[in-house]
């Protein structure tokens, strides 16, 4: 493998010692690329090739957040038929940025791994959307990676920096830029979340320009682009999968599908992130135990009255906090399912086994000896 090839995807010294701590002689680190249909690209930093689960991989996980995603380092074994490669393990993660699947039929989806900076794509054409932006800071402030709002086709109103402003109002803890995909101006601004060994990830709603941001990014013409609808501000939906693009500067980005459905998966860190302020005067309250509803001493009763907190936005913080209340609280019951179905099962699968191995011993039992004269 290319030792330099692979620090410039990420590779550093905390990873080759969980590498090495495996023990294992014959394994390769490399970095997964993107998913397919239950295979993996990995790059070995001698180029892409196919990886599998090993069979056993995917019973010992619990969980599909133990599975590997796009953006995590694994350890390969060779196959010795000079084909697949298996993938035997996964390396602690930097960070993972996840979310509750969309629909019902799955728990928990992970979407990327080991992301230093998260770039939040906005569309200055009609697509920026507050409430979404603290929706999705929310999501990201746990994963461990840097938060970055980028307010994506400022080249198509006149006063973009007046709308920064206003962001950086909402969120003052976190960097905003206005920027044009399109023009390529304002990218500058981006440089220092990239370079060698970093790794920024995408994410948005569909059409705000994240693909046309790749482009620009990587110097060509890496992802396809579609123009606005004829309304001339919505943009139209692009990319399908989750991908690893080296940049050619160093560094590497991660385009992620447009999220139809973004659902909080239950954890409340992010909130006191987004709403700080929220956090810091609950805390004055008389109680401990306040609800901050008529009880005597609130300090966020009296901070709304006061102006000194604003009400709509008090407002958005006790949505996603119940939001993300009752997410976590149907996750706990439908994992309970999945475990009482699973413990079904097995108890079924071990009943099974018994019933035939009863079955043999009846048989066995039924047969006469076998004597040399039965040949003859």
């Amino acid at each position: 493998m290319t030792e330099d090839a692979l620090e410039d995807l990420g590779w550093d010294d905390k990873l080759k010692q969980a590498f090495d701590a495996l023990d294992t002689p014959g394994l390769i680190p490399a970095r997964v690329v993107r998913e397919n249909r239950g295979q993996y690209v990995v790059d070995t930093g001698d180029g892409e090739q196919i990886a599998l689960l090993a069979g056993t991989f995917r019973k010992e996980r619990e969980s599909t957040e133990a599975m590997p995603t796009v953006g995590d380092w694994v350890a390969l074994e060779e196959t010795g038929l000079g084909k697949d490669l298996i993938v035997r393990a996964v390396l602690p993660r930097q960070s993972l940025i996840s979310r509750q699947a969309a629909g019902k039929g799955s728990l928990h989806q992970s979407i990327a791994a080991n992301v230093d900076s998260l770039f939040i794509v906005n569309g200055l054409d009609g697509d920026l959307n507050f409430r979404r932006i603290q929706r999705y800071l929310t999501l990201v402030f746990k994963t461990g990676a840097q938060p970055v709002i980028i307010l994506n086709k400022a080249d198509l109103i006149e006063d973009s920096e007046a709308v920064v402003s206003e962001v950086k109002a909402l969120v003052p803890d976190v960097p905003v830029f206005a920027i044009s995909a399109e023009m390529k101006t304002g990218l500058d601004e981006l440089k220092k979340f990239l370079g060698t060994g970093k790794t920024v990830a995408l994410v948005g709603s569909s059409g705000v320009g994240k693909s046309t941001l790749v482009n620009a990014l990587t110097g060509c013409k890496y992802m396809d682009t579609q123009p606005n609808v004829d309304d001339g501000h919505r943009g139209r939906h692009t990319t399908t999968w989750r991908e690893l693009v080296r940049l050619p500067n160093g560094g590497s980005l991660i385009d992620l599908p447009g999220m139809r459905e973004l659902h909080l998966t239950g954890e409340e860190e992010g909130l006191g992130d987004v709403f700080k302020e929220v956090k810091e005067i609950g805390a004055c309250c008389r109680f401990r135990d306040c609800r901050h509803s008529g009880e005597p001493g609130c300090a966020i009763e009296a901070a709304i009255k006061n102006g000194d907190l604003d009400k709509d936005r008090y407002a958005q913080y006790l949505k996603l906090k119940t939001e993300g209340l009752v997410s976590k609280s149907r996750l706990s019951d439908r994992m309970q399912k999945q475990i009482t179905a699973e413990q079904g099962r097995r108890g079924k699968g071990e009943l099974m086994r018994k019933v035939k191995f009863e079955k043999r011993k009846i048989k066995s039992a039924n047969q006469k000896p076998w004597r040399k004269g039965d040949l003859e």
